[in-house]
């Protein structure tokens, strides 16, 4: 127990984690169920914080000033949307899914396939000849999921295909969160709808979910320090007792005030005549800190274990998160900014190159180079963070769908994990129908590297 002997000498410094680890140490699997997980989620630890080396746990792995410098470009990209005075994707890129899925078959919430009219109503409903029709700066005033096209109901591709279905609704872009600054771009043919650019992505939202900003408002928003929500689905009430929203990891907020025990601040809503307002709100610190926080293995891996459990949201689907909404909400509260689909942050910071390496090779070269809580390994179509070690083998933390398998016959399926979880890059290798070639070591193809002073 190398990593419980150091916690002991520290025991003085910081009774409050030894006390943490001491409790879940009798705890090895906090979110499977035992009978059914995968080997990985019986035998490794689900709380990322007994993953943290003790040695070096509170050393930040940037310097205050590259840190600094890094929530300087974060902030610069949140509030970009309010410094722009047209849209700034083109028709094509606005109405991708209308080309992308209008000739191809649907199929619905019950799983039947649609009539080809639906997509035709949806295409009506876009209004694209007039797009973009206007450029208005807003805020979200409450959780909002990024819909490709106008409308709630579901696009899946043929069920019946492995991968395919439930959850990977097509017209799922992404959500975003309560706070976030917007430019209203364009309106759809009834008026039910609202196309928005966000800092990340953009997609269509209900009209009540936003609420318009004008000068006064983004320079009182704006002017001030912030705070990063450091706990999840937190109801989040002003100071009159209304509740305006649940608070997420990966929210920003202006920060008023902060003292040793509080932290004051600032909430958007919707007045009557559809104009944001503020509102005065106080939460507890440990709910929220001071922006941006300080990147420690401890501080990050404190709150990944908030998020740990969580149950898969593929494109953020009932506010739950997918691999690469899990990455960029762990980092915001540190500052670091990152895309918002896995191509993008494979690309972001320092990039080793994996391919063309062994299986062995990709291990042994993750375990040498990676920092852990503060690198990425990536491939097509997947994202992880990269935590630490365990008998030789990396860890990571990720969200994750499910696993390859072939059955007797070589036809392809899944083997369902659904949630956020901590496992090698071999997980369900034990199991008899798994893919051996769709292991996730075989298909990682760069570590990332966070925590570089400028990228």
């Amino acid at each position: 127990m190398p990593n419980l002997f150091h916690l002991k000498k520290t025991a003085g410094k910081d009774l409050r984690r030894l006390f943490i680890i001491l409790q879940l140490l009798f705890v090895p699997l906090l979110f499977a169920d035992r009978a059914s997980a995968i080997t990985d989620l019986r035998r490794i630890p689900q709380d990322p914080r007994l993953l943290v080396e003790a040695p070096g746990a509170d050393s930040p792995l940037l310097t205050e000033a590259a840190q600094a410098r890094r929530a300087d470009d974060y902030l610069r990209r949140h509030f970009s949307p309010w410094r722009r005075f047209e849209a700034a994707h083109s028709p094509r890129e606005a109405f991708w899914a209308l080309e992308r899925y209008s000739d191809s078959p649907a199929w619905g919430e019950n799983l039947q396939r649609r009539d080809p009219a639906w997509m035709e109503e949806l295409a009506s409903r876009c209004d694209r000849e007039n797009y973009p029709s206007r450029a208005d700066r807003a805020i979200l005033v409450d959780n909002a999921a990024l819909r490709s096209l106008p409308t709630e109901r579901p696009h899946f591709n043929d069920p019946a295909l492995p991968g395919e279905g439930y959850p990977f609704d097509n017209f799922q872009n992404s959500t975003a969160w309560a706070g976030t600054p917007l430019l209203v771009t364009h309106t759809s043919s009834d008026g039910a709808w609202l196309l928005v650019e966000t800092p990340f992505a953009a997609g269509w939202v209900r009209p009540s979910q936003i609420a318009f900003v004008d000068d006064a408002f983004v320079e009182r928003f704006t002017k001030n320090a912030f705070a990063a929500i450091v706990r999840d689905e937190l109801p989040l009430a002003d100071s009159d007792g209304r509740h305006r929203f649940q608070a997420r990891i990966g929210m920003i907020l202006p920060l008023v005030k902060a003292d040793g025990f509080r932290l004051r601040l600032l909430v958007p809503f919707r007045d009557g005549d559809e104009r944001a307002r503020l509102a005065e709100a106080v939460l507890k610190r440990g709910d929220a800190l001071p922006f941006p926080v300080s990147l420690t293995p401890w501080k990050a891996a404190t709150i990944a274990s908030r998020l740990a459990g969580e149950s898969y949201g593929w494109g953020g689907l009932y506010e739950n998160r997918d691999c690469s909404a899990l990455t960029r909400d762990l980092f915001a509260p540190f500052g670091l900014w990152l895309p918002r689909n896995s191509a993008g942050q494979r690309k972001t910071g320092e990039v080793i190159d994996l391919r063309g390496l062994t299986p062995r090779q990709k291990e042994a070269l993750i375990l040498e180079k990676g920092v852990p809580f503060a690198s990425l390994i990536g491939m097509t179509g997947h994202i992880m963070v990269y935590v630490g070690r365990r008998e030789g083998k990396p860890l990571v933390f990720h969200s994750l769908w499910g696993l390859r398998t072939l059955d007797d016959e070589g036809r392809a399926g899944r083997h369902i994990i659904g949630r956020t979880i901590v496992t090698t890059l071999e997980p369900g290798r034990e199991l008899p129908r798994i893919d051996p070639e769709g292991s996730l070591l075989n298909r990682v193809t760069e570590l990332v590297l966070l925590a570089c002073p400028v990228f």
